[in-house]
């Protein structure tokens, strides 16, 4: 089963820095002053004024000349330094110094690309103040939005294949590290995260993609959704019978699972090897209607049409009976569309607004999945029609 996912490309998070500053001071320049420069480990990202810094300045000099005598004197104000960001090198670079400097470079502690700068040259700023987002791009997440119906065929290790228009010729991969928990309860729908390489950078945060996940259906069933007619809480197909001169079919209420795209698992009701209906359903159920036989509307059977034969319903009753009739099943098509509904009631409310159209056969609403699968004429009903009249139930 391909399961087709819209999503888009997002910073990893554990790979965002903010530099913040460990002491107060000023901007003497700016050496990264664009964002969108990539800057990496130990580059210089500006020039600072800072009275702290000089005073701890003088201390480490006061120390350097008592470093024999007194150690944890020398110790404590390179620590000191250290736990401010500055560098071995740096520390080294102030002790060899006659006298305290004046300005200090402020290195960056991450390599990435400069997503924000928090001030300008001659800015004053605060212990604490955020002066760089740095973000490393070589790693990203990729966040596809799932429905509740096609959950279950993803699981943590599952492999993704994407694309994105910004390069629609390069296929990505990546594996799904993480399934949210909890459903967006506006959208209904989970989020997915995959991660991957972006070495090259070819992928950007924000970009849109199309992915595809090839699901493995493990010991089920899988037939085309086309096939299975919904009628309450019955799912029905109609099954290929062996061993006549014609082609005959039986109605069989069958049991569903997992749904993806055009496919569906059936649980229940069937055997690997038979064959259903998957084009033509309505015509077919049609014809068992004429014949007397169980359909989806009248799961019994019984009451055929005079002068019809009782048999199965064959391939040769379908179209005999489909010009027989005017106003039938023959003629209903099968459609779905989203109906947005949190309420107790609201499936019975949405079903019984759409049934008592003219025109509309069946109607079956999935509060999980949001989507209601309904059974109408065409040449009564419009399917914009239903669409205004349940909007304004």
């Amino acid at each position: 089963v391909n399961l087709h996912l819209k999503g888009k490309i997002a910073a990893d998070e554990r790979n965002i820095a903010r530099i913040t500053a460990r002491f107060g001071g000023r901007f003497e320049k700016l050496a990264v002053n664009v964002t969108g420069q990539a800057v990496r480990k130990g580059d210089v990202l500006g020039t600072v004024y800072s009275p702290q810094l000089i005073s701890a300045h003088k201390e480490l000099l006061e120390a350097v000349k008592t470093k024999s005598s007194n150690p944890s004197f020398y110790n404590s104000t390179r620590k000191k330094l250290s736990l401010w960001n500055l560098t071995d090198k740096q520390i080294h670079s102030l002790e060899m110094q006659k006298e305290p400097v004046t300005e200090f470079e402020i290195l960056s502690t991450h390599s990435g690309i400069v997503t924000r700068i928090y001030a300008s040259e001659g800015d004053y700023f605060k212990e604490g103040s955020p002066l760089y987002d740095i973000v490393d791009l070589s790693q990203l997440w990729v966040l596809f939005d799932v429905y509740e119906k096609d959950l279950s065929w993803i699981q943590k290790g599952s492999m993704i294949t994407f694309t994105v228009a910004g390069n629609p010729e390069k296929t990505f991969t990546g594996d799904v590290t993480f399934i949210d928990p909890v459903v967006n309860p506006k959208t209904r729908v989970f989020q997915v995260r995959v991660e991957v390489e972006n070495k090259d950078l070819l992928l950007k945060p924000d970009m849109f993609a199309q992915g595809v996940l090839h699901a493995q259906a493990k010991e089920t069933l899988l037939i085309p959704s086309s096939a299975v007619l919904w009628t309450g809480k019955r799912s029905i197909v109609y099954v290929k019978e062996s061993g006549n001169d014609h082609p005959s079919f039986v109605m069989r209420e069958i049991a569903t699972g997992k749904e993806g795209n055009d496919y569906i698992s059936v649980h229940q009701g069937l055997r690997e090897g038979e064959e259903v209906v998957s084009h033509g359903v309505f015509r077919v159920d049609a014809s068992a209607q004429l014949a007397g036989k169980p359909g989806m509307m009248n799961p019994k059977g019984g009451g055929a049409v005079p002068g019809h034969d009782h048999g199965e319903v064959s391939a040769r009753d379908q179209s005999g009976n489909a010009d027989r009739m005017e106003m039938t099943q023959s003629s209903m098509v099968q459609d779905s569309f989203r109906v947005s509904g949190l309420c107790g009631m609201c499936k019975d409310r949405i079903e019984k607004t759409a049934k008592e159209l003219s025109g509309v056969m069946s109607a079956v609403w999935d509060a999980e999945t949001q989507m209601l699968k309904i059974g109408y004429h065409p040449n009564e009903i419009t399917l914009r029609t239903i669409h205004k009249a349940i909007a304004a139930g």
